[in-house]
């Protein structure tokens, strides 16, 4: 599958899922136990985006039923919300009642924390990471400016 030229930020999960028992394959990773970010899951039927926070209980999930689309991914938490954004749209949110992850734990892209065989099926255009948690206006800005919409 060829990547449109003007894309950037964004992720297509195509691609073949390797077969294995793990639940999920990372995109964005930080935290030792938990995975805390972006992952793509391998088992859901249509596959999922997952943004997980603290722990696996704390987490929102969205189907990506087209696996040869791209999408622009975007995962905050401030504190006191989680959000998730596909495509510069606000598509799912929570409270988040346990803090974000501040520890030396590496951020991973595209594999996974402690478990080197968690790696993502699929092509990662660009990944950005940020030490805040980016406005709704801001994730739309961004988006825009990624595909050339208005």
């Amino acid at each position: 599958m060829e990547r449109p030229a003007q894309l950037g930020d964004l992720y297509s999960p195509g691609g073949p899922v390797p077969d294995s028992g793990i639940v999920y394959h990372v995109l964005i990773a930080k935290d030792r136990a938990y995975h805390d970010g972006l992952y793509l899951t391998q088992n859901a039927k249509p596959r999922q985006v997952v943004f997980i926070q603290g722990e696996p209980a704390q987490s929102l999930a969205l189907p990506l039923p087209d696996v040869n689309a791209w999408y622009h991914l975007v995962g905050t938490c401030d504190g006191e919300r989680m959000r998730l954004y596909v495509n510069g749209e606000l598509a799912a949110e929570r409270n988040a009642p346990i803090p974000p992850s501040v520890n030396g734990a590496p951020v991973i892209v595209g594999g996974g924390a402690t478990d080197t065989n968690r790696c993502t099926p699929g092509l990662l255009a660009r990944a950005a990471v940020y030490n805040c948690a980016l406005s709704a206006p801001e994730v739309a800005e961004r988006y825009r400016a990624l595909t050339g919409s208005d």
